[in-house]
């Protein structure tokens, strides 16, 4: 797994509040294993094993494809920019994530 990858759990009742994805932001992986499977704990197996290796040489990344960034400049401000990606569906979302 990725070092800034997080699962975050209610102290109280344990339950799943949130799961980030290497670059901080909500995994969407995890979202969409949770709706395809309506349980927590698959979603959480799923998940966590995208990021092992045997799983990365036969399925791929679960994280964005390797592409360069796209990069906005105005005003001498550049923000940088990639598509998400989707790798259950092996498509782009049509939103982007900034880095």
């Amino acid at each position: 797994m990725g070092l800034n990858c997080r699962i975050i759990k209610n102290p109280q009742t344990g339950k799943v509040e949130n799961v980030e994805a290497p670059n901080g932001a909500q995994s969407l992986l995890y979202s969409d294993a949770l709706e395809t499977t309506g349980n927590e704990q698959e979603a959480l197996d799923l998940w966590a094993t995208s990021y092992i290796d045997e799983f990365k040489e036969i399925y791929g990344n679960s994280e964005f494809p390797t592409q360069d960034s796209n990069v906005f400049e105005k005003d001498g401000v550049k923000i940088a920019f990639k598509d998400r990606y989707n790798p259950f569906q092996k498509e782009y979302t049509g939103e982007i994530e900034l880095e």
